[in-house]
Formats: structure tokens, sequence, C-alpha cells
């Protein structure tokens, strides 16, 4: 039997409007944490009334018999449901640790000798670091060995975490392209291998990562001219790049005269002759010595352009305060003009006249 389709996306509307202001609850400040958990199991029972709903407006829309004008609704539902249960669970775990904190702190207070050592190891393991936040991996390649290693770290080996967390933590770390290899599989346990696996597949291709980095030391931006903060901005990319090379079994300091040539084409002038001044003349000198040339350079350039600064802020101190004395000194000359010429005597016999 077809059912009334304008009636259950009334209801499937309504069931978004509830996620809404759980969300809204959540960011808000005076959220408290018995509400979140009460409000994240009735979400829950939203969750399960959905798929129903949704699922019946795919089956009986009679009129368009294509269910993939309801898909996309049904995907942007679940990332909002998914991306909301994540931080529902964060505030959780930080309110139940922190609390664990004050508990384990009072225990040692009151002298219990017999737990002390227990309390102060468990104290050590929730205060010895931060909750990290998981970046985000838009699809960049330059950007999938470090997601990797933090995501692989943090949440993949995590044995705390059940599979279907480490997938809400998943979808929740990626965008743009990253998001879209997965985006058809449904978030259940069972999927969250294969769609770890999908990434793995997609990005960890050493070929393209290699290639990647190389691309981006060969289009490293020009220096122009001697500035301390673009020949740093220029040493930070070079050895960010060649560490990442260096990650994925390559040498690049071995690269020699051709490295050589497209990192020197990129000097101005005034920095390629100090470094042909410096370096050995009757060798190819290598890349490491460049790296430390130009890292040389631009601390010299940020000690000079410090002290032309400084130097600069106190002559305009300087001049302030002499025009500041010379104000006043104008100032007092008027005042005392004005009062002697104000200040006439008067006879007072004349004035009885």
């Amino acid at each position: 039997m077809v059912e009334n389709i304008p009636a259950l996306i009334a209801r499937r509307g309504q069931l978004r409007a509830a996620i809404t202001r759980f969300s809204t609850y959540i960011q808000s400040e005076g959220r408290e944490v018995v509400q979140i958990e009460i409000r994240k199991a009735k979400i829950e029972e939203n969750w399960y009334e959905f798929e129903k709903v949704q699922s019946a407006i795919e089956d009986n829309d009679e009129e368009s018999r294509n269910t993939s004008e309801h898909y996309p609704y049904r995907i942007e539902f679940e990332n909002l449901y998914f991306k909301i249960m994540s931080e529902a669970e964060i505030c959780i775990r930080a309110s139940k640790q922190e609390s664990s904190k004050v508990e384990t702190k009072n225990l040692i207070d009151w002298g219990h000798s017999s737990e002390e050592k227990t309390q102060k190891t468990s104290t050590k393991s929730i205060v010895r670091l931060a909750p990290l936040n998981i970046p985000v991996f838009s699809g960049k390649y330059d950007e999938w060995m470090s997601f990797k290693d933090i995501y692989t770290s943090v949440i993949h080996t995590n044995e705390d975490l059940t599979a279907i967390e480490k997938f809400f933590y998943l979808r929740s770390s990626l965008s743009n392209d990253a998001a879209s290899c997965i985006k058809y599989l449904e978030t259940t346990a069972t999927n969250y291998d294969t769609a770890w696996k999908s990434l793995i597949n997609r990005y960890d291709n050493k070929k393209i990562l290699i290639q990647t980095h190389v691309k981006n030391i060969v289009d490293l931006p020009s220096i122009n001219e001697s500035n301390s903060t673009k020949l740093r901005q220029f040493s930070d990319d070079l050895v960010s790049n060649m560490k990442a090379l260096e990650t994925l079994g390559q040498k690049p300091q071995e690269w020699g005269p051709l490295l050589l040539h497209i990192l020197c084409s990129k000097l101005n002038n005034g920095t390629l002759k100090e470094w042909e001044i410096k370096s050995v003349k009757d060798k190819i000198p290598s890349v490491t010595e460049l790296i430390q040339f130009i890292e040389e350079r631009f601390q010299i350039s940020e000690s000079i352009e410090s002290s032309k600064y400084i130097n600069t802020e106190s002559a305009a101190k300087e001049k302030g305060l002499t025009r500041f004395s010379k104000n006043n000194k104008y100032k007092s000359a008027t005042s005392s003009t004005a009062f002697t010429s104000t200040a006439t005597a008067v006879c007072y016999a004349c004035t009885v006249m």
C-alpha cells in the first residue's frame, strides 16, 4: 500500500529539526552532560525512525520512480547525525575524565595510602596529554601522510573505540574529495575497514606522493628581494617537502647539481651573490650546505630588520619628545605674554574720580 508521501516528508523534516536543536544545545555555554546523555539517547531513537521514514519515501514515491532525488537528503542527514553524535561523545568523555581527575585528587588528599599509588597512576594517564583534534583531510596528497599517521595513532589503533565510533571519527575528519571516496558506504561497524581500505588504496600511492612533493619543490616561489620572512618561508617549505620525500624512501640531499640549479634559480641576485662567494669553488656544494646558508641568511636578515625597527622606533620617540618640548615652551611663552598684557595697573583714585 502506498503511504502518504507528504506526511512522511514532513516527519523527516521534524526528525532533522530535532538533530539541529541537539547540535545547538551542545554548542551552548549552559550545556549539561546529563542532558547531553539523555538527548543523545533520544536522537539515537530518531535515527532508527529516520531510516524507516526515508526508506518508505524512497520505496513509495510513485511520481518519480527514482530514489536518486531523495538519496542526497539521506547522505546529508547521515553526515549531520554522525557529526553531532561525535561532538556529544567528545563532551561526555571530557566530562568523565575531568570528574575522574577530581575524584583522584580527593582520594589522595584524604590520605588513603593503600589506594594512593593506583589513583596517581590513573591521574598520570589522564593528564599526560590533552585531547587531540584530528586534522581534516580534504584529499590533497601532500597532506595524506600527516593525516594518516595522526589518525592511525589516535583513532585507528585505539582499542578503546568500537568500529562504529571509529567510523564516526573518520567521517568527521574528511572533506571534499576524501569524503566523496566513502560517501556511498553506509555507516556500520562492518563497513569501517572497507572505508579505511578505500582511503588507503586511493591516497597511499607512493608514486603520486613522491611526484607531489617534487612538484612542490620545483614550484617554490622565487625570492625577489632579501626579505627575512620570504627566506624563512622558502626554507621551511623546502625542508618539509624534503623530509616527506625521505619518509617515502627518497634521498633528495643526493640529487646534487639538478636540485641546486632549481633552488638557486629562485634566489634573488643579492642572496645568490653571497652564496657564490661563500660556497666552495673547486667542487659542487651539497643541497644541505645551501639550506644551511639560506637559514643563516634569513637569521641575519631578521637581526638587521629587528635592529632597524628598534632604531626607527627610538628615533620616532625622540622626535615626538622634542616636538612636545617645543610645544610646551611655546605655550609657556604665550601664557606669560597673555598674563603680562592683561594684568594692567589701575589707579584707585582715578577710578573714584
